[in-house]
């Protein structure tokens, strides 16, 4: 089956939907207490940092914002969305890139009009923070942006991908893959396919709503961490920025919901990943390489950072 046959096949929602012509709230969302509730990511990053689904047609969807990332793509047909309030008529080939505290309502979807959801947990952008900001400027910026907690978070990008052939091939294998339409990991969802087409539709930007605070400090910590984590300490950290090391464990820990430690952990599970896929070296070697002396604890951080075993050493 080809990725446009899944998606226009009925899901139970939407068959529930359009029997009943309501609204099925199958995220459980507190409309009561909250009038525009936020979705939790706790439903979505099980297995992967990148969570990707299809919108349930034959319905609208209420104000609501996100505790994570969220894109939408619009396959087919034309869909109006609200977004702070604004209203957006969406087209095939339409992409939005929400920050977390947009408010987004979406009209009622019909029969041919199929939005696929593509949701980034805040650790794919942590964890990959270098090459993020390698990305044309304003992908880099609404990512950074995105991590620091003092700032503004309802920013939103809008896209036309009409004539980016490229882009639309690109995001139709991602989501192919996030479906598991294809044989391709998660892995390759994020290394393979997520930078370029990010690197493709910078010039395919149809409307920007930004709002942001400035905080490079913060975001050169992460970095440096990142770059120099074989044998680092807090110490040695909070020296190197000028700040006192009780106070920099809090502020990282405020900052991502990550200790100094897990962050340390994160950038060695990720190079040893890469060492294990792009290298001969042995795993003695790569634990070496990653700051451990012995493999044993390469095993457990795998163990711990990969508890379904998607990657193995």
């Amino acid at each position: 089956m080809n990725l446009e046959e899944y998606l226009f096949e009925y899901d139970n929602v939407e068959k529930l939907q359009k029997l009943t012509g309501n609204n099925v709230n199958d995220m459980k969302l507190n409309y009561i207490d909250n009038p525009i509730p936020k979705m939790p990511k706790k439903h979505f990053f099980d297995s992967s940092n990148i969570f990707i689904n299809k919108h349930h047609r034959f319905s609208y969807m209420p104000a609501h914002t996100h505790d994570f990332i969220e894109m939408n793509f619009v396959i087919n047909g034309n869909v109006t969305m609200f977004l702070n309030g604004e209203k957006h008529i969406l087209k095939t080939n339409s992409l939005i890139l929400m920050d977390k505290s947009t408010v987004q309502k979406i009209n009622y979807v019909g029969e041919n009009d199929i939005i696929v959801n593509i949701l980034i947990n805040d650790k794919f952008i942590i964890d990959y923070l270098n090459k993020i900001k390698k990305l044309p400027s304003l992908i880099s910026d609404f990512f950074t942006n995105s991590l620091i907690s003092n700032s503004n978070h309802d920013n939103f990008l809008i896209f036309q991908l009409n004539n980016n052939y490229a882009s639309i091939l690109l995001i139709k294998a991602i989501i192919a893959q996030g479906l598991g339409l294809t044989n391709c990991s998660t892995y390759e969802i994020n290394e393979e396919l997520i930078y370029p087409f990010f690197i493709e539709i910078k010039n395919s930007l149809l409307y920007q709503y930004k709002k942001t605070v400035k905080n490079t400090q913060f975001l050169a910590i992460l970095q440096y961490i990142d770059e120099n984590f074989f044998d680092l300490t807090l110490e040695q950290l909070a020296k190197h920025f000028n700040y006192n090391s009780n106070y920099l464990s809090n502020k990282i820990k405020k900052e991502t919901g990550f200790s100094f430690k897990e962050l340390i952990n994160r950038s060695r599970y990720k190079k040893a990943l890469e060492l294990t896929k792009n290298s001969n070296l042995s795993i003695e070697e790569i634990s070496y390489k990653v700051g451990y002396k012995n493999p044993s604890s390469l095993y457990r951080l795998f163990n711990r950072l990969n508890p379904n075993k998607k990657e193995q050493l």
